[in-house]
């Protein structure tokens, strides 16, 4: 098993963004609504003028670069909620994108609670028609103590030990088609690769539940994944009261703490592009 590795050194948000416009949000339900109004656009809208280029620059740079995340340092006053809401529009989260279905764009987390895949690597979104590209966290409770991280693996790391492990079994996992919502009868099938280039999918409970129906090249490949996961490096950013973290969904796997419900840690998660019905 391999220790995960501290993160890069966080990126304060301009002071400027901890505007009265949204210092009333502080929680879930809030953040949802302004956003669907267009609240916090409205105010990025007036204010385009006084961002700052480097930090736009800097936070581009960190999320799409190889480390595939940022750690965002709220200005005094701001809080997470109001910090991921500004953020997630920012990026480019307009209002006629929120929505509610299959979990929805914005979100309650409670570590501890339900099926716990969250605690094993994964990525989010996985029956989303396209998985969201961006995930962003704020702590709504909790201390986010350093044993409270939110690990994050690139998945590039494990690219080139698949092909040169396996070939057939990582094109197998590049171009085989699985069922994704098993869990939504209701909605259409979802069938898609487990590894796509462009939309990776990856939760182990439902590749655990499909893996005696898969070829046997897919099927080595999803217990080569299962294996490559605890040799490779990862880094464990944290977040906190004053720290937000972005990370690319569509590069990372990603896990919350090992942690029961009683520790209080609740976040709001927020995710950027996707879409989940079509």
């Amino acid at each position: 098993m391999i220790d995960g590795d501290k993160s890069p050194d966080s990126l304060p948000i301009p002071a400027k963004w901890a505007t009265n416009d949204l210092a009333g949000l502080a929680s879930v339900p809030a953040a949802d609504k302004a956003l669907r109004s267009g609240v916090p656009h409205a105010w990025l809208a007036r204010n385009a003028g006084t961002i700052r280029s480097n930090f736009a620059a800097e936070f581009w740079r960190r999320v799409n670069g190889p480390h595939g995340h940022v750690v965002l340092e709220l200005p005094s006053g701001m809080s997470s909620v109001a910090a991921a809401a500004l953020i997630s529009a920012w990026m480019g989260l307009r209002p006629d994108q929120i929505h509610g279905d299959i979990g929805g764009s914005v979100s309650h987390v409670v570590s501890g609670v339900g099926h716990r895949h969250d605690q094993s690597w994964h990525t989010d979104s996985t029956p989303w028609h396209e998985p969201n590209r961006y995930s962003v966290l704020g702590l709504l409770s909790g201390s986010g103590t350093e044993d409270q991280s939110t690990d994050l693996l690139a998945l590039s790391s494990l690219r080139q030990r698949l092909a040169a492990s396996d070939p057939a079994a990582w094109a197998a996992l590049q171009t085989e088609p699985i069922e994704w919502r098993r869990s939504f009868p209701h909605l259409a099938d979802l069938r898609a690769p487990v590894l796509a280039p462009q939309q990776p999918r990856w939760v182990w409970p439902v590749l655990e539940d499909l893996i005696d129906k898969l070829s046997p090249e897919l099927r080595r490949g999803v217990g080569l994944v299962a294996r490559l996961v605890n040799e490779v490096t990862y880094h464990s950013p944290v977040v906190t009261p004053s720290k937000v973290l972005v990370f690319d969904n569509g590069r990372m796997l990603h896990r919350g703490p090992h942690l029961e419900e009683s520790s209080g840690r609740e976040l709001i998660r927020i995710k950027v592009a996707g879409k989940a019905i079509v």
